[in-house]
C-alpha cells in the first residue's frame, strides 16, 4: 500500500486541474490516515517507483497527470494556473532602433 502522496501545496506542480487533484488528495487522506505527504527535499510522489522524488535542474516541475518531472520547453511556468504558458514577452521583443525607423516612415 502506498503511504505517501504529493501535497497540493508543493511548489512547481503542473496539473490540468488543481481543484480535481485537491479533491482526490483530500479523499485519499481521509480514506487512509497513515498517508503522509512527501516532504522536502523530495516533495513529489512517483507512483511508478513508489518513492518520493525531487525535480531539479533542467526538469524542475512535477506533472501530476504524467507522473514525471518535466520542463516548460520554451514556455514559462505559471504558478497560478499550475501550467506552462507561452513566453509571449520574448516573442515580441525587438530592437528599439527598428521601432524608431518604422515610426519615421509614417
Amino acid at each position: 500500500m502506498d503511504l505517501h502522496i504529493t501535497s497540493p501545496q508543493a511548489a512547481n506542480l503542473i496539473t490540468n486541474s488543481m481543484t480535481s487533484y485537491t479533491e482526490s488528495y483530500v479523499k485519499a487522506k481521509a480514506a487512509n490516515p497513515k498517508l503522509q505527504d512527501c516532504s522536502s527535499p523530495t516533495p513529489f510522489y512517483d507512483k511508478t517507483s513508489k518513492n518520493c522524488v525531487q525535480c531539479t535542474g533542467s526538469q524542475p516541475y512535477f506533472n501530476l497527470e504524467l507522473n514525471k518531472c518535466q520542463d516548460c520547453g520554451s514556455g514559462v511556468y505559471n504558478s497560478t494556473t499550475f501550467s506552462c504558458a507561452a513566453n509571449t514577452a520574448a516573442r515580441y521583443q525587438f530592437d528599439p532602433t527598428i521601432g524608431r525607423f518604422v515610426m519615421n516612415i509614417f
